[in-house]
């Protein structure tokens, strides 16, 4: 099976390791966890698809376990927060704020070709403000 990061621009050891190691921790913790609704088993993998869409120049996320189910990564650029939620669904719920007069939300499909590229493209540039 061909893995949804293959082409990424990340240096394929380190992502497939470091996400791969992350995710799982991320899948104990949640099992211990037994206030929270489960985690889908399809929403690691496609935590693991929108980490490979990324640039090589983004800080690994931070990653966690939210009560309703998703796996939500967490970015922290400057006068910022981005996040993005996956459930095993087949959808990416995303957000962001830079500041006060500049917000945006939203949700695509995980297959979408324009909105997750603009949005994943909005978070590298984010960085380099």
């Amino acid at each position: 099976m061909a893995l949804p990061f293959e082409d990424s621009p990340f240096d394929d050891v380190s992502l497939r390791g470091e996400a791969r190691q992350k995710l799982a921790d991320l899948r104990e913790t949640a099992k211990e966890n037994k206030d929270g609704k489960p985690v889908a088993e399809a929403a690691y993998e496609e935590a693991l698809s929108v980490l490979g869409r990324l640039s090589r120049h983004l800080p690994f996320p931070e990653l966690e376990v939210l009560d309703d189910g998703a796996i939500c990564m967490e970015w922290f650029p400057r006068k910022g927060m981005v996040t993005i939620n996956v459930y095993g669904d087949a959808y990416v719920f995303f957000g962001a704020t830079w500041g006060k007069p500049s917000k945006i939300t939203g949700v695509c499909e995980l297959s979408d070709p324009l909105i997750l590229p603009t949005f994943l493209k909005m978070l590298n540039d984010s960085f380099r403000r």
